[in-house]
């Protein structure tokens, strides 16, 4: 029988946040160390290209639990194409037979206090004050393009959530 990791036991966490343009991951061990973090411009337009970084993100860091945005959350603010693009990216976690959990935009939130993108970038900063340099710009007006950027932002708030409701 499989044992269930605590809090305080090292368990790699490996965090997806698929865009538009690019897909953002994060990987923790624990929870006040980031093991790497980052993006890369990818575009659902070409989905091999796509599944093909996500495959390559899981056999480097064999983590013991992938995490996704849930559902619910995600079709709310994503076209068709990014919507299947995330079932494409389950398909591969299935095939692979690693375990999958998925949080909320709005567990997320509540996890950094109701704060909203920009906000929760400032939290993480300082709790890993590296990431300053990596902050990307707040959008100037809500209908002009995200930056590619948050995707990595993204990706961590989603694996320091997990931590958080593991506490």
């Amino acid at each position: 029988m499989e044992k269930t990791k605590t809090a305080n036991q090292k368990s790699t966490v490996l965090a997806l946040y698929p865009h538009h343009k690019a897909l953002g991951y994060a990987v923790m061990d624990i929870p006040t160390d980031v093991r790497s973090s980052n993006y890369r411009y990818l575009t659902p337009k070409n989905p091999m290209h796509y599944i093909e970084y996500v495959s390559n993100l899981i056999e480097r860091y064999q983590p013991d639990l992938i995490l996704l945005e849930s559902e619910k959350s995600r079709k709310s603010n994503r076209g068709t194409r990014m919507q299947e693009m995330f079932y494409r990216i389950e398909d591969v976690i299935a095939k692979l037979d690693y375990p999958l959990k998925h949080y909320s935009r709005k567990v997320i939130t509540d996890t950094f206090f109701g704060l909203n993108k920009p906000e929760i970038a400032d939290m993480i900063i300082q709790q890993f004050p590296s990431y300053a340099e990596k902050r990307p710009q707040t959008r100037a007006k809500h209908d002009g393009s995200e930056s590619p950027a948050w995707s990595e932002f993204d990706a961590l708030s989603l694996v320091m959530t997990h931590f958080a409701q593991m506490d």
